[in-house]
């Protein structure tokens, strides 16, 4: 609002002076979860998420936890860490980060390993991971349905013979019986 008064000055109210924005960094979500593979059979299938930045000084780094891996690509998947983001001109655009379970892991609970995104002067983002690589499948039990057999006077009969069979799946799905 501007006004004059008496005197020919001039006075102005209500200004808003922007001495600079504040650094940020988005992702699409803070939480990627269902990460999961047989042991042995790893990695897990890809999941992802996008990143992007605005009014930063420097770089985004994204940073993955020991157990994830990350790639700036899906095809092949790459895995890097970090994965530098270049800003132009204090921005960065939007960027899809590919993310996976990391092959080669014991029978085991994943949880609340967090990728990170990063950049100096702008609050880091984080994506939380949850996971698990499970144990090898075991069949137990079946029924066989055996040819007709002789009952006596030369009479056949079908008959069921109930059975027991114990294995595992290998990670080629191969049974092997024990």
């Amino acid at each position: 609002h501007m006004s004059q008064r008496s005197g020919g000055s001039y006075y102005v109210d209500d200004v808003v002076v922007n001495c600079g924005s504040t650094p940020s960094i988005t992702v699409s979500t803070n939480s990627l979860t269902g990460f999961t593979y047989v042991v042995g059979s790893g990695p897990s299938a890809v999941q992802s998420f996008t990143v992007e930045g605005a009014d930063l000084a420097g770089d985004i780094t994204v940073t993955a936890p020991t157990n994830y891996e990350i790639s700036a690509s899906n095809s092949p998947f790459s895995a890097s860490s970090p994965i530098t983001l270049s800003q132009v001109g204090g921005a960065v655009a939007t960027t899809t980060i590919y993310v996976r379970l990391t092959g080669g892991l014991l029978v085991g609970t994943y949880n609340s390993q967090d990728i990170v995104c990063a950049s100096a002067g702008a609050s880091s983002e984080n994506v939380t991971c949850s996971g698990d690589v499970t144990s090898l499948q075991t069949i137990t039990t079946g029924t066989v349905l055996g040819s007709p057999f002789c009952v006596g006077n030369g009479a056949t009969e079908a008959v069921s013979v109930p059975y027991t069979i114990s294995g595992t799946f290998a990670a080629t799905n191969d049974f092997t019986a024990e």
